[in-house]
This record gives C-alpha cells, structure tokens and sequence, in this order.
C-alpha cells in the first residue's frame, strides 16, 4: 500500500475511500442498483467490499480497488504497492526481466502481445493470457470475468505499466499517422478496416490479406501462410492494432486537455490549464482545483466537503491547436464553451464556462453548480434531494501527486 494512488499515462490522483450504501426503501429513482435490496447515489458506483457486501464509491462508472476499501475515476488504475514509475534508469533493487529492461522491486515482469516487457505492480505475480493484465500471486487470470479468483474470493485484475529500459538504451514508437504508432521494432500495417495494426518485426512486408505480415526481404505467400525469402520459408505472423492517441477534453476551439481531466482557466497566465481530475471544481484563485463535490478554501489551500479536508490540486497549460470545435456549446456572438459545459456570466460582462452540463449559474457569477443543485451564499451547491453525503471519508492526502505533462 505504498503510493495509495490512481495512476494513468498522464497523472497520479489520491485515491478515495468507499461510503456506505443506501438501503433499498430509501433509496431514490436515479440511484445506482447494487442488488436487490442495496442501491448507491446518483453519480456513484457499487464497490463490494471485503465480507462480501456492497459500499459506493463517490465516481461515477469508477474503478473498484482491489484493496476492497478504495476506487478511483474511470480511466484511472489503482496503484496498491508501487508509485509512479520514475523515469530514470535502473535501480540497484529492480527486478531485470531481460539485459536491456527491468521492473521496479517488488513488482512483476509480464510480457506484451508486441514481445516487449510490461510491469505487473504485484511481486511474484500471474501474468494473464490477454498480455494487458496480471493478478495477485496464487490467484488465476479469469478473462471473462476480469477478475483474479482465487479458492474463497475473487477481485479486480490489475494493469501493467510500461519497462524501465536500462540507461543506453533508446525505446521510440514507431509513428504511423499523426493519431496512431506501434512499438520499437515493429512495422505499421493497415488492417481490412482501414485502421493501423501492428506487425511485430521491424521493416516487415505487409501481406495483401490485411492480417498478417513477413519479415523483410520475404514475400508473401497466402496459398501457404507462408513467408518465403532466399533461406527458405516461415510461418506468416498475426498483427496485432496499433496504439491510438488518447482522447482529449475540448477547453475551446484551439485549446485540450488529456481525457479525464477538467479545463480550468488560469488566471495569471489568462490561459486555459488541465486539472488532472474528470469534472473538477475550478478554484477563484486561478491556479488550482478540486474533486466535483468539493469547495475551495483559498485560506487554507485546500478542498473542502463537509468535514473532509484534502489539499487542492495545481492545473498546468492545456494543449493548443488549430482545429475548431464544432461541438461547442454557443454562448453569444463568437463567443463559446466547450462540449458538456455551460455559459454563464462572469462579473466583468464576460462570457465564462462552468465545465458542468446544463449547470446553474450561480448569482454571484463566479461560481456554478451541477443541475439539480442550489447556490448558496455560502459558496456551496446545495442538491435538492432530501439525501445528502455525510458519510464521506478521508482521502489519503499526504502522498505527492504527479503533474501532467
């Protein structure tokens, strides 16, 4: 339980503990169905915990830990036993899975479907079939289910994260379109769809039936599924598809954010910035922001709800580009915001976005709040629900958080 954090390819997060769940007579018509008799809110996911019952988790479509205590936003992995991997070289304790690439101690080294290395944060874990996932030691991969299942429970599986290559040693995906790339020392192939594959040789000969592909200087022979060349011949080999470009968060026209996160402006810069949190609260001050839910405390730089206090997250610059938003939400004149956002007001006459669909502009016109809630004078939304979240906990909030990149 080291990094307690949710990892993806752009950021680190704290991770969240679970809440109770709501009995079914008082639940209400939107809640999430755990089973029968067990629902959580609106916006929340089912989590089981450890004895078998059911807790919510504050993210909606989130993914449950397989501590049975914690979950994190959708697109995010939760880390159990390791931080982040560093991006320097090798360390004295690492695990070597091969002489150019090792894993972090007290991890796994699990091979790719491209015949990389991929690390399993798990020491002396199962590394599964589908060559993505791996599960706790003494456990079995369950790939319909996605589970680990063991003799008396089961769990979420885990994802790999990338190698650490040895220092020398130069790791470059190989670019196929500006929106799709395969691994170092691997050959871009169009596939019957039309789409980018991977074939795991370099400078390969892709086959004319769009699936399979021959090591350079062969020719292709599909009456055979063979690869012929002037030392005789071998197996044709399968693709496998090609890494696309994550989706991004529209701020405004020219300007995204990494999927997963929230638009922010920035206040000194008068520039947009990327919380590294899905439907974040922008804070007053410019710089920073908070989980949705949460309120600033520009005192105490923090984010507040109710009795729970975790420090407040720092946005960085979000990506500039020159394509327009045909989806953006019209405001006035030439004025817009982005997709699933809301125009509202600012005290300057302006025109801001409230990164919420549909949301209440609050009267202030510096603040919003989600559809369905209230403004207060306060500065907080206020549901109107006759159910409110009390029994939120902590969360963990003294580890270091990565920023985005």
């Amino acid at each position: 339980m080291a990094a307690q954090t949710c990892e993806d390819d752009t950021c680190s997060v704290p991770w969240v503990k679970k809440m109770p769940t709501i009995p079914k007579q008082g639940a209400q018509s939107k809640d999430v169905i755990c089973d029968s008799t067990t629902s959580c809110e609106d916006g929340t996911t089912c989590c089981k915990t450890k004895e078998g019952g059911w807790a919510c988790c504050p993210f909606p479509e989130a993914v449950c830990c397989e501590d049975f205590l914690h979950c994190c936003p959708k697109g995010k992995t939760c880390n159990l036993a390791v931080p982040a991997i560093p991006k320097q070289g090798v360390q004295s304790k690492d695990v070597i899975c091969d002489s150019t690439t090792s894993c972090e101690d007290g991890t796994t080294c699990c091979k790719t479907k491209e015949g990389g290395w991929a690390c399993c944060p798990l020491p002396e874990a199962v590394c599964c079939e589908d060559f993505i996932h791996c599960c706790p030691k003494g456990k079995t991969c369950n790939l319909a289910a996605q589970t680990c299942d063991g003799d008396t429970s089961s769990m979420p599986w885990v994802e790999k994260v990338p190698a650490i290559p040895k220092q020398g040693v130069q790791v470059g995906d190989v670019a196929c379109d500006s929106t799709a790339s395969c691994p170092d020392g691997t050959t871009c192939c169009k596939n019957k769809e039309g789409l980018w594959a991977c074939c795991p040789l370099p400078e390969a000969v892709c086959c004319d039936d769009h699936e399979t592909c021959c090591p350079h200087g062969t020719t292709c022979d599909l009456t055979t599924g063979s690869c012929l060349g002037p030392s005789g011949s071998t197996p044709l080999k399968q693709k496998t598809p090609a890494f696309t470009t994550p989706a991004l968060t529209t701020c405004d026209a020219h300007t995204s954010c990494p999927q997963y996160t929230t638009c922010c402006f920035m206040a000194s810069s008068q520039k947009w910035g990327c919380c590294p949190l899905p439907e974040a609260v922008c804070c007053a001050d410019g710089n920073h922001c908070c989980p949705t839910h949460y309120k600033c405390n520009e005192h105490q730089t923090s984010c507040v709800k109710g009795e729970v206090v975790i420090p407040w997250y720092t946005k960085l610059p979000a990506t500039t580009n020159v394509q327009a938003d045909p989806s953006a939400v019209k405001c006035e004149g030439l004025t817009q915001c982005p997709e699933h956002t809301t125009c509202c007001r600012l005290f300057t006459g302006e025109w801001g976005c409230c990164p919420l669909q549909n949301a209440v502009c609050c009267s202030d016109m510096m603040h919003c709040c989600p559809t369905g809630y209230t403004c207060t004078e306060a500065g907080a939304c206020i549901q109107n629900t006759k159910l409110h979240w009390y029994n939120w906990h902590e969360f963990f909030a003294n580890k270091k958080r990565a920023l985005i990149v």
